[in-house]
């Protein structure tokens, strides 16, 4: 008993491991409210707490090798880097660092105190289809989520692919995407946009449809996206003005600016983009109030009802999404209803306080 009181009143060191773009030198911007804290999925709020520790590493942060060694060492064995300090941590919250997380296994086996992984599982199923033809790639993901201590899913579809391969369901948790809603949400006025905007910078997007779309109806596009997105040679409409890497400031502006907002997604079984693509940009845009139409991907129908929070339509249906922008743009009930009804599912569901959440809970109910 007297152990026990005693660990209790320990607080759990937690450490989140980001991928990609650098989290420290972003903090400061979130810190002066010029950036949202989307991008932390509950770090910021976590912090906070006086009944735990925790600390950020950025995957390319405090790597003591030559510049031009990091860049042609493979991505996934940057993070094995960071080893030793992860394991002095009583939690980890990563995704995707999978030979870390093999690492972290391995180690645990011969220490006392272990450190305990959080796998976000932001590419489950975009995974498993990239090594379907690969039995030793797909035996060795599977064996990595299967040694994590638990996982939390973005998405309810996640959950079945999840069961499929053999994770129990006791290790597994919801997590939906959360976003800096009070970023997005101001008191704007949208039913006078003068052009129909599309964001994204993840190759999950569909810009061939969208183009051919704008080329059949008579209204100004803005596309904010990233030159890796568009495909060689593609035609782009006289319509449709491009506008390449702009800042979140600048995105804000053009949701406040735009009379829709259009995300038009590749199909279920692309293994481009993540298994929720496009979930940040709709929650931003349905945050902001706007009226959203969006490729019936099954990840949407799990986050929002189709038809009061969004306009769905057939995957690569240039028609369908002609008509669509057309009946929306021509329509300020419609527009009004759809926008009202998405910045109320957001701001109740869709916060980074609730990733916050869910993660507390899943240590606290291990530590007690």
């Amino acid at each position: 008993m007297e152990s026990r009181e005693k660990n209790q009143n320990l607080k759990p060191k937690v450490l989140f491991l980001y991928l990609g773009a650098s989290r420290r030198k972003l903090l400061g911007k979130v810190q002066d409210k010029t950036e949202p804290d989307s991008q932390f999925r509950g770090y910021l709020q976590m912090k906070e707490r006086e009944d735990m520790s925790v600390e950020f590493l950025d995957m390319y942060e405090e790597v003591n090798l030559p510049v031009w060694l990091i860049r042609i060492l493979p991505f996934q064995l940057i993070p094995l880097l960071h080893l030793p300090k992860v394991l002095s941590f009583d939690y980890l919250i990563a995704s995707d660092a999978l030979f870390l997380a093999t690492a972290v296994d391995v180690a645990n086996k011969f220490r006392l105190r272990t450190t305990k992984w959080i796998f976000v599982g932001i590419n489950i199923d975009v995974m498993l289809r990239r090594h379907a033809h690969n039995p030793f790639r797909k035996w060795l993901l599977t064996r990595t989520w299967k040694k994590v201590w638990r996982i939390a899913y973005l998405e309810r579809n996640q959950k079945q692919t999840l069961l499929s391969v053999g994770i129990p369901e006791e290790r597994m948790t919801y997590m939906p995407l959360g976003i800096d809603t009070d970023f997005f949400t101001k008191d704007k006025r949208l039913t006078e946009g003068e052009f129909v905007l599309s964001v994204g910078r993840d190759l999950g997007r569909d810009f061939e449809t969208l183009f051919s779309a704008a080329a059949l109806v008579p209204y100004r596009f803005v596309v904010a996206t990233a030159p890796k997105n568009l495909p060689e040679g593609i035609e782009i409409p006289p319509n449709v003005e491009i506008l390449f890497d702009i800042d979140i400031t600048e995105i804000n502006s053009l949701y406040e600016r735009a009379r829709m907002v259009c995300l038009v997604l590749k199909g279920e079984e692309t293994t481009e983009g993540s298994d929720c693509t496009g979930q940040t940009v709709i929650l931003e845009a349905l945050a902001a109030g706007q009226a959203v139409i969006a490729s019936d991907r099954r990840w949407l129908r799990s986050y929002f009802e189709p038809g009061k929070d969004y306009v769905p339509v057939p995957i690569g249906s240039v028609e369908a999404l002609a008509d669509s922008i057309t009946e929306l743009w021509n329509n300020e009930a419609k527009r009004r209803s759809l926008g009202q009804a998405g910045i109320a599912k957001v701001r109740s569901l869709y916060r980074t306080e609730g990733m916050a959440a869910v993660l507390v809970n899943l240590i606290k109910r291990d530590q007690y």
